[in-house]
């Protein structure tokens, strides 16, 4: 069969993709940074990931196929995950007033561990296709490689590019923290905007769990036991590299 148009429509999936990333963290990240220029700083980290994960396939003889672009089109929308985490907490310091560029320097250096953590845990998602049968490890190790590599390169942009942008961009603080904390609660829902409101529903959400801690830790150890004895009782089947026009005939 041609396995021509397949790429070609796999490579146009990840095209989509990128540019609906490209859209939706833009609106995102403005709507809650009300700056442009952090957006535009995030969204930068997506075709450097980009480029850094091709020179990776590259040096371990990973081709272009369904599978690579199938990962490469899903990691796009984690590409920006830690350039978020980074921009956050630098934004954060500050608004709290303090050097520019020591500013940029902790918010890079507060984050770091926690995001390498998360991407360790991520990356073990990963770690059974190097153990399971070889008919399937050939089929999913191209996924797995795209993700992995897509997550690495990322976190590096995001605690060593992006600290450098931030630090040439001089982002102004945004209104004083002191001002926002000491006003009344309906002036301050009105300092913040939505994101304010946004901010006071979650406090009191998080109020409520934290009062009623073991009965919600009970809840989600029950729906968690629930999950996994539906999972173990349903019939799995693995995913055919064939598309639906296509058959194979095994002969023994």
């Amino acid at each position: 069969s041609d396995k021509a148009k397949l790429i070609k429509r796999a490579i146009k999936d990840v095209w989509s993709s990128l540019f609906m990333g490209f859209i939706f963290v833009s609106v995102v990240i403005y709507l809650t940074f009300r700056r442009w220029i952090l957006s535009l700083i995030v969204l930068s980290t997506i075709p450097i990931s980009l480029v850094g994960t091709f020179i990776m396939m590259a040096a371990c003889g990973f081709s272009l196929n369904v599978m690579t672009l199938s990962g490469l089109a899903l990691s796009i929308g984690i590409m920006v995950d830690s350039a978020t985490v980074v921009i956050d907490n630098t934004v954060k310091k500050i608004d709290e007033k303090l050097p520019y560029l020591e500013a940029v320097v902790q918010g890079a250096e507060e984050v770091w561990l926690p995001l390498l953590a998360s991407l360790l845990t991520s990356l073990c998602v990963f770690l059974p296709v190097v153990f399971i049968d070889k008919e399937i490890q050939l089929t999913y190790q191209g996924f797995a490689f795209t993700v992995s590599s897509a997550l690495i390169i990322s976190l590096m942009v995001s605690v060593m590019l992006v600290p450098m942008l931030l630090s040439k961009s001089r982002i102004k603080p945004a209104q004083a923290i002191s001002e926002i904390a000491s006003a009344s609660i309906g002036k301050r829902l009105a300092m913040t905007g939505w994101l304010g409101r946004f901010k006071e529903t979650y406090a009191g959400s998080a109020s409520v769990v934290f009062r009623y801690r073991y009965l919600f830790l009970l809840s989600v150890i029950a729906l968690f036991s629930f999950s996994a004895w539906r999972l173990s009782v349903r019939h799995i089947d693995l995913p055919s590299q064939l598309e639906e026009n296509e058959f194979s005939i095994v002969v023994f």
